[in-house]
């Protein structure tokens, strides 16, 4: 049982990760860097994200799409289908992982996210690239898959977003699941308390 929240990944822990990933990763390098930016671009668990399809994040000229549809059996509790969006960074990084591909033939059909045999990546080998991503880079074991999907939201709140803005992005049921996502910032703090001064 992981006890305590996943630990929020600072700009500096993002860059520093990144650069493992590009260094250390090998022929793997450009499919995890692209996983680790789809996580932390759209808050997407790591359910959601085994099975995503070329078909679903590219057109058929390998251009990123603006969003799309995934699909209940994609989502947690196979409950809803959800609209996920992808912002300017994550379409370059669709761009650029789409660039290693060479020639390889447009198939809508093949995971986006495959493992050495061409398969989709099983929830343990997604924990274990980055267990050795973070453990890489010198985070501790409280740095987990869920520490991007965290960081995410906790930006966007931080950011001041409506928490139904949120909500429609995270998937949760229900606003005060969100709650759990909320990290004091003590510069919110500041600015909250500051608010009271006429």
């Amino acid at each position: 049982m992981k006890k305590g929240k996943a630990k929020l990944l600072s700009d500096k822990d993002i860059k520093n990760c990144i650069r493992y990933i590009d260094t250390e990763m090998g022929s793997n390098a450009p499919r995890n860097r692209l996983m680790f930016y789809f996580m932390l671009m759209t808050a997407l668990r790591i359910h959601s994200i085994q099975k995503l399809t070329m078909g679903q994040v590219y057109k058929k000229d390998y251009k990123p799409v603006d969003s799309f549809l995934l699909q209940p059996e994609q989502n947690k509790g196979h409950k809803k289908e959800l609209q996920v969006y992808i912002n300017s960074k994550l379409k370059d990084e669709l761009k650029r992982y789409a660039e290693t591909l060479g020639d390889v033939p447009y198939s809508p059909y093949d995971y986006l996210f495959q493992s050495n045999k061409g398969s989709f990546l099983s929830k343990q080998q997604i924990i274990h690239i980055f267990r050795t991503i973070f453990n890489g880079v010198g985070l501790d074991k409280q740095y987990r898959v869920h520490s991007l999907r965290a960081t995410c939201l906790t930006n966007l709140m931080n950011k001041n977003f409506p928490l139904a803005l949120i909500q429609q992005i995270s998937g949760h049921s229900s606003i005060n699941t969100l709650s759990i996502y909320y990290r004091s910032n003590p510069r919110n703090i500041k600015t909250a308390l500051e608010s009271l001064v006429d």
